[in-house]
């Protein structure tokens, strides 16, 4: 028989010992700590209703009154084309039926989603189609936030869930509910999307690549910045799964053999997730193949490489057929070579630079309303709901990075006062996410720094709120899980006083974080008045 420890696994676990070894988790029935967070977090969503509620309904009846600002009356007819393509017919087979009933329809600007779910609640009357989007956008977004809470409380401690709820509902949701366009339903999907990809950085289940297929499709049917993401995922995991196997053909061991990331499950799960993407995907690159050429067309894309919008779209104008983009030179065909060669390296690097540093500054220092200081003075509309975006983040990055290094030293302590014969278990490969989250941040500030000389909008970078702030946290949680830990567990660690300080600097940074949120919200609701 083996002889046991009265040392828990997950505290002494050994580098070279496999995972398979650790006991299984316990997912039912719940544990009442989790009952606790569970009804903390209820509550607490219950008062969040009691502020997103009204400011909504400020937000819709104040602001976005024109259903013709911006490209919302586009929007609206795209709907109406996709309620007419949804209809069912007798004389078409179940399989045709299907393939017309999901989302596919496009003028090659906008993706097919949004209107495809807002045909559902379409109307003839502009003003009352625009009522209705708002509606379903403000609704879809507070039951998202919602369920999601619940679903983190099952592992986070309620402050963290409380704190992401308010940034991701009150810094993004909110201020994008209030329009006829995709954003909220993209934002949400683009969320899921994320969190699918920090799981399999950490561990690749087979399952896990089908739901990224699923969930990164939609969020691709959304809006096409979705393919970047995707993109940079492959390619991070295209890094593991070459480490892991170029040295095995040479006769080595490989990087970290035994971890729990599989470089086998990376092809089975890769072709899961290409069934998933492409069967979603099918109908919309089916008819974008047919009336444009190619199945991924965009005019977006080709925008990229212009100076100006009214370039784009005259450009868009002249070739807005298959055979027009067929008929083209490919030296006169919009491309990052093409537009090198019009333009000097000074000019491109300018435009990057600017361009990205703007989205940078104004993401983390949104425009903000600066209220008289009189008591007496008539007060102005509000333009942010939470402006402050860049002290909340601080807030959020500077435990993650305290807990990180305290981590790693008691790490190295245990260690070397074990003379080596007691090592902790990797913390949780926080390397390969921390580099997925900072390089999908940097990626999407340089494309959308880059686009801005043709489209400049808040709403781009926006969809990165509820990522980079889920991201911070879930670093931050599971750091100081594994703390807490090891100092109860492992007899060289030191003081517990290390576990102590670092819980009580993360809950001041988070009640902090809470206080100044709070705050903010109150004084909307005092003065519930938004800019038009």
């Amino acid at each position: 028989m083996a002889a046991t420890s009265d040392t828990p696994p997950s505290a002494t676990e050994s580098t070279d010992q496999t995972p398979a070894s650790a006991p299984p988790r316990k997912v039912w029935p719940l544990p009442k700590s989790a009952w606790l967070r569970l009804l903390i977090t209820l509550v607490a969503l219950a008062l969040m209703a009691c502020a997103y509620i009204p400011l909504g309904d400020a937000l819709a009846t104040q602001t976005n009154l024109k259903p013709h600002k911006s490209d919302q009356s586009h929007n609206m007819k795209l709907a109406r084309i996709a309620k007419e393509r949804a209809e069912w017919s007798i004389e078409e087979s179940v399989g045709e039926a299907l393939w017309q009933w999901m989302p596919h329809y496009s003028e090659g600007v906008v993706q097919p989603l949004w209107p495809r779910i807002a045909s559902n609640i379409a109307d003839d009357d502009d003003h009352v189609f625009l009522a209705k989007g708002k509606s379903w956008n403000l609704w879809f977004s507070g039951i998202f936030l919602a369920l999601l809470a619940v679903l983190l409380s099952l592992r986070w401690s309620p402050l963290a869930v409380i704190n992401f709820t308010l940034i991701a509902g009150f810094g993004a949701f909110l201020p994008r509910s209030v329009y006829f366009q995709p954003e909220p339903i993209y934002y949400a999907l683009f969320l899921l999307s994320f969190l699918c990809a920090l799981g399999l950085i950490k561990r690749n289940p087979l399952w896990l690549y089908a739901v990224f297929g699923i969930v990164s499709s939609l969020a691709y049917l959304a809006k096409g910045s979705m393919g970047p993401a995707v993109m940079a995922f492959f390619l991070l995991t295209t890094y593991r799964f070459l480490a892991a196997v170029l040295p095995r053909l040479i006769g080595k061991a490989g990087l970290r053999p035994k971890s729990r990331w599989s470089w086998q499950n990376h092809i089975l799960g890769t072709l899961l997730f290409a069934i998933a993407f492409l069967f979603i995907n099918g109908p919309s690159m089916s008819h974008r193949y047919e009336r444009f050429g190619s199945p991924t067309h965009s005019f977006p894309s080709y925008w990229m490489w212009m100076d100006s919008f009214e370039e784009g779209y005259v450009w868009m104008g002249n070739h807005n057929t298959r055979e027009k983009l067929a008929a083209m030179k490919p030296e006169d065909k919009p491309s990052l070579g093409n537009y090198l060669e019009r333009h000097t390296p000074e000019t491109a690097g300018r435009r990057l630079a600017d361009g990205s540093w703007h989205q940078v500054a104004r993401f983390f220092n949104p425009k903000e309303t600066k209220q008289p200081d009189k008591k007496d003075a008539a007060l102005k509309p509000w333009r942010e709901i939470l402006p402050d975006r860049g002290l909340h983040f601080l807030l959020l990055a500077l435990p993650m990075l305290a807990l990180t290094a305290a981590g790693w030293w008691q790490k190295a302590h245990i260690r070397r006062a074990s003379k080596g014969t007691v090592n902790l278990k990797p913390w949780f490969e926080i390397g390969p996410q921390a580099i997925f989250l900072v390089g999908i941040f940097a990626l999407y500030a340089m494309l959308h720094g880059w686009y801005t000389q043709v489209g400049d909008g808040e709403r781009f970078m926006m969809a990165l709120v509820a990522p980079m702030a889920l991201g911070l946290i879930a670093f931050s949680e599971k750091a100081l899980r594994r703390l807490r830990q090891s100092a109860d567990t492992a007899e060289e660690a030191p003081t517990p006083r290390l576990a102590r300080t670092m819980t009580w600097v993360y809950l001041g940074c988070h009640l902090t974080l809470t206080a100044l949120i709070v705050h903010r919200l109150w004084q909307l609701l005092q003065h519930p008045v938004f800019a038009s």
